[in-house]
């Protein structure tokens, strides 16, 4: 038989039906692979989505505990801070009461000190006579037993401390040097030249603490009076009473009253 329209030997089917078949089966065989794979690559797309949101949730729970340790460990390093601070400044307070007491004892120490000032220094000198001297000026009565005294340092201007044994004795000879006001060289037997004689300066002995204090408030307050009773500084307000002047800060509040 003629088999030039069929397709083949096996299946006998025209060509052209055989064609039709082909075309058909492909357009069915495509629309049923287009499909799923269309399904499966969005389903790999919303996968890989939900992949990456609980990988960026887990670095955020992640990252927010960290946070939350960060807060505690902030939260206790302020508080040791705190407590650091406050021992600090109690440390401050007991070291400024240790070394007012100390300032107090050193000033015990001086008070039976006065301090000689301006006096040159001379060949041969006899400290110890001037000290005399300076006595009979007071009109008190001075012996060697009474008192020690030397300079402070080997300047020739330095100056002379004299130590009393008996602190009655330093205070009468502190009120009657006040009552002088001003002595002068000559009159502890200095040879004055073209008429010049300066003053001498006598002051009690006071610590470098109390020397600052007293420094700041006549600088401060010039219109005030200041005695020093046993080492103590005080001030008096015109028609007040003393008052004792213990603490810097007292003196460098400028609105202290006059």
């Amino acid at each position: 038989a003629n088999n030039k329209n069929f397709c083949c030997k096996k299946c006998y089917k025209p060509s052209n039906v055989r064609k039709s078949l082909d075309a058909t089966e492909a357009n069915a065989l495509e629309q049923d692979i287009s499909d799923p794979v269309e399904v499966t690559l969005t389903d790999k797309s919303e996968n890989n989505t939900n992949k990456l949101l609980k990988q960026v949730l887990a670095q955020l729970k992640l990252l927010s505990g960290q946070i939350e340790d960060l807060k505690t460990e902030n939260s206790k390093f302020r508080n040791d801070l705190i407590n650091k601070d406050l021992e600090l400044k109690k440390c401050k307070t007991q070291m400024g009461k240790l070394e007012t007491r100390i300032d107090k004892l050193e000033q015990e120490k001086r008070s039976q000190n006065i301090i000689v000032k301006n006096v040159p220094k001379c060949d041969g000198e006899d400290i110890e006579a001037k000290a005399i001297q300076l006595g009979r000026l007071c009109e008190i009565d001075l012996e060697v037993t009474d008192f020690e005294t030397y300079r402070l340092s080997k300047d020739n201007k330095a100056p002379i401390l004299i130590k009393f044994s008996d602190l009655k004795k330093k205070e009468s000879m502190m009120k009657s040097i006040k009552k002088l006001r001003t002595v002068k060289l000559s009159m502890l037997g200095f040879t004055v030249t073209n008429d010049i004689d300066p003053a001498i300066f006598i002051n009690d002995d006071l610590t470098p603490n109390k020397l600052n204090l007293l420094k700041k408030a006549k600088e401060l307050h010039k219109k005030l009076v200041y005695i020093n009773i046993h080492g103590s500084i005080m001030v008096k307000f015109l028609c007040r009473k003393l008052e004792p002047l213990r603490k810097c800060g007292y003196v460098m509040n400028k609105s202290w009253p006059h």
